[in-house]
């Protein structure tokens, strides 16, 4: 069982213990991602996150890395849409060193201009890499037209002229708006000893006197339906389709759970099953859904040979038309559920997974939502709430489409009209 502590300053520690383990996992939450994010800032959160690893006013760069490898550790860092980790892994008895390592990083990182240029050019390799990729191009595009206008729709690497137009002044202004004891939860979970390490938070990270305590408000999010098209000179052609989804904090969360594994989220899927095992037409096929803070979506990818890809989406949009329609049956029902637990239970064994799980839900929810909760959740699915959600969520009102490849325009309006004509709704 989880317990909740806050420092003097207001920055909140979640804290798991798992005896039988020897290592623990540790994990700095910022809520500080794209979704947060000016058109002229768009991709600073994850630069930020580069530039903490490049030297603080104690440590050097090649201090901070090799003080965890010393330790046989693990360090990393992450950004989202919607926050921005930094976190350790290391044995239990190296807690507190990974702990003040962190912690360092956060409050004393230099940003030194000329390290700064240096990882300027890092990330413009790594969103020259990132287009070069099909398979993390194509979501990128559709959250562009899903959520077009708003900073949701906008790439968290940024663009090669937003990370150009990102100076020092403007860095500094985003990072010491956002990154606030409001804005930052402390999760630990694994094998640890609990009283010196709230005791080294208490009188470390948590006497720190922050300059803002700002907590941005996210402005409505819209959704748009529509088509988009990326040309590529590639051997494949990548499709995925988006469909609105819910948010993280709703009660259908684990309905849409049920759902996506039934439609292509597992091997056993309708999708999976269907286009992969009966026809043999694509090696990837599959559906996932994403949670953000009042809205989600859900989507089916597949990639396949040019030749293919009209076949492809016809069975996609049957598939899609006849779950909509026809629903599950109760055998489906019963198996995808307990699927769904199974997938759970096993997904959270271990201190990496908990440490995010109660790091991410305290920052974003404000609240963790326990094992028992999620069975109960799980366990509470409602077949006729499943089939329901079926028919309203995978519409062609609420749908959009991306393609990336060889596919020319007029193969777009013709694969973007066939999906509106078999699916209804």
């Amino acid at each position: 069982m989880h317990k909740k502590h806050v420092l003097k300053n207001g920055i909140r520690v979640m804290m798991e213990p798992i005896p039988y383990v020897q290592s623990v996992s540790i994990g700095f939450w910022i809520r500080a991602g794209s979704l947060y994010e000016t058109a002229h800032e768009n991709g600073i959160s994850h630069f930020i996150e580069h530039m903490l690893f490049k030297g603080t006013s104690k440590r050097s760069a090649k201090q901070i890395a090799a003080e965890v490898d010393d330790l046989g550790g693990e360090l990393n860092a992450f950004t989202s849409k919607e926050c921005t980790c930094v976190y350790v892994k290391v044995l239990g008895e190296h807690a507190a060193v990974a702990i003040d390592i962190i912690s360092d990083m956060l409050l004393n990182s230099s940003f030194d201009d000329v390290e700064l240029q240096k990882e300027r050019m890092i990330i413009l390799d790594e969103i020259n890499l990132y287009d070069d990729s099909a398979e993390d191009l194509i979501y990128d595009r559709l959250s562009e037209i899903m959520f077009k206008g708003h900073a949701l729709g906008r790439p968290i690497l940024g663009s090669v002229e937003s990370i150009n137009g990102i100076d020092r002044d403007l860095m500094l202004s985003y990072f010491m708006r956002h990154y606030n004891a409001e804005n930052l939860v402390i999760s630990i979970a694994g094998h640890y000893d609990e009283a010196p390490l709230l005791e080294l938070l208490d009188k470390g990270i948590g006497q720190h006197v922050f300059e803002s305590h700002k907590v941005d408000k996210i402005k409505p999010i819209p959704f748009h339906s529509g088509s988009i098209r990326t040309k590529k000179d590639i051997e494949q052609t990548h499709v995925i389709l988006g469909f609105k989804g819910v948010g993280y904090d709703t009660p259908q969360l684990f309905t849409l759970m049920l759902l996506n594994n039934a439609l292509g989220g597992s091997s056993s899927s309708r999708l999976f099953q269907k286009i992969r095992e009966d026809y043999g037409l694509s090696y990837s096929i599959d559906s996932h859904p994403s949670f953000y803070h009042d809205t989600g979506i859900m989507t089916v990818y597949a990639s396949m040979l040019p030749e293919n890809v009209e076949r492809v989406v016809e069975l996609i949009a049957q598939e899609i038309e006849a779950l909509r329609t026809h629903g599950l049956d109760q055998n489906e029902f019963l198996k995808f559920k307990n699927q769904l637990k199974g997938n759970f239970l096993l997904g959270m064994e271990g201190p990496t997974q908990t440490m995010n799980w109660i790091g991410k839900s305290e920052l974003l929810s404000g609240h963790i939502r326990t094992v028992e909760d999620v069975m109960e959740g799980i366990l509470s699915i409602d077949f006729d709430e499943v089939n329901a959600m079926a028919e309203y969520l995978l519409s062609k009102e609420n749908m959009a489409l991306s393609i990336v490849g060889k596919t020319s325009a007029k193969e777009e309006k013709r694969l973007y009209q066939i999906l509106k004509d078999t699916i209804q709704g």
